[in-house]
Formats: structure tokens, C-alpha cells, sequence
């Protein structure tokens, strides 16, 4: 009786070990995936982490040059209106110094005189002609506004007819450092944008501009 109960039990043992072995080599594959799936996603996080981190710096370097390319504009209309503030406003002297600005700097594409009223005297454009009836009044625009006061103004990005960006930059025109008689108003191209941007991968679809917009 005894060995026929032995005979018995042998296959039941047997099989709860087969059970255990079993339970436990599926419990080390889920802790295995488990670890392994945990590495994956720590691992994109941290590559995400340092795409995100790249393109701020590649923005932060696009907006600092396009920082420096507006301030040499800047100076570049600061000395033309120096220059002018030497002769009467709407004068030839005024005018030929108006025109070689114009010619000597492709990023202007307009240049116009306002006196302190804001009435356009003079303007001239690298792609049409102004006769003395196409000058209006600019006596409410934000640029105569701020230039009047003594400051330098820089507009909102917009864009041409042909799709090019565009920014508006004037600056005073002062016959004494209290004194602002007038104001250079230069209508400036940004078109160097498209080399800059274009020559910019990001991952994800590229959001260049967001992240520069951001980075300004």
C-alpha cells in the first residue's frame, strides 16, 4: 500500500514543481520586460530631452544674428539721418543722401522722409517710382509717433506681394540732442530669413520659426 501511494504522489509533485517552474519564468519575463520597457522610455526621454535643448540653442543663435542684422540697420539709418540733420528738411542735399543710403544697402527696399507733422517730403524704392502725389501723411503711424519721441522704432514682421518679410525701422532726425525735426522712416527686407531658417532641421516636422519667435 505504502509503495502504491508513493506511485501515486511522484506525478503530482512533479507536476506542481513544472507549475512553479513556470509561474516563476513567466514572472521573470514580465519583470524583465517590465525593466526593459522602463530603459526604452528613460532612454527617449533622454534623447528627447537633448533635441529639445539643441533647438533652443540653434534658435537662440538664429535670433541673436537676426538681432545683430536689424541693429546694423539701425546704424545704418542713425548715421544716414545724422548726415541729413546737417541740411533742410525735403532738401536735394537730403534727397541725394536719401538715395545712395538707398543704393548702398540692398536690405532697404523704401526710404522716406516726415517732417515733424508727419508728412511725407521725399521717398524713393529700389523698385518703383514716387512723384510728389504719391506722398501721404503718415502723421498717425505708430513709426513717426515713437522716432518723434527720440527713440528708434521697430515694427512687426509683415510681409510684400511677392511674400518677402518685411520689418519698418525709422529713426529721429534732431538738429540738437533735444531737438527731433523730423523722422527716417526705411522700409527693410528680410528675406536673409529664408537661408537662415531654411538651413535649420528640427525634429518633429521642424518648428524653426516657433522656436526662434521663442528665443527673441
Amino acid at each position: 500500500m505504502v509503495d502504491d501511494r508513493q506511485r501515486i504522489d511522484l506525478p503530482r509533485r512533479g507536476s506542481i514543481v513544472r507549475r512553479l517552474m513556470a509561474w516563476g519564468l513567466a514572472l521573470m519575463g514580465v519583470a524583465l520586460f517590465a525593466n526593459t520597457a522602463a530603459g526604452l522610455f528613460y532612454s527617449r526621454r533622454q534623447v528627447d530631452r537633448a533635441a529639445v535643448e539643441l533647438q533652443r540653442e540653434t534658435a537662440s543663435m538664429t535670433a541673436r544674428y537676426i538681432e545683430s542684422f536689424v541693429t546694423h540697420k539701425i546704424e545704418r539709418l542713425q548715421n544716414a539721418s545724422l548726415a541729413m540733420s546737417l541740411y533742410p528738411l525735403g532738401s536735394e542735399e537730403q534727397q541725394l543722401l536719401g538715395r545712395l543710403t538707398l543704393k548702398n544697402d540692398s536690405a532697404f527696399n523704401e526710404l522716406s522722409m516726415l517732417d515733424d507733422h508727419g508728412m511725407e517730403l521725399f521717398k524713393f524704392s529700389d523698385r518703383r517710382f514716387f512723384s510728389p502725389s504719391d506722398l501721404t501723411d503718415q502723421k498717425t503711424s505708430p513709426a513717426r509717433a515713437t522716432a518723434m519721441r527720440g527713440s528708434v522704432y521697430v515694427g512687426p514682421v509683415y510681409t510684400s506681394d511677392r511674400a518677402e518679410p518685411l520689418i519698418t525701422l525709422a529713426v529721429p532726425v534732431k538738429v540738437g540732442p533735444a531737438q527731433t525735426i523730423g523722422v527716417l522712416v526705411a522700409e527693410t527686407n528680410l528675406k536673409f530669413l529664408w537661408d537662415v531658417v531654411g538651413g535649420i532641421t528640427f525634429s518633429g516636422g521642424g518648428y524653426a520659426y516657433w522656436w526662434i519667435v521663442k528665443a527673441i
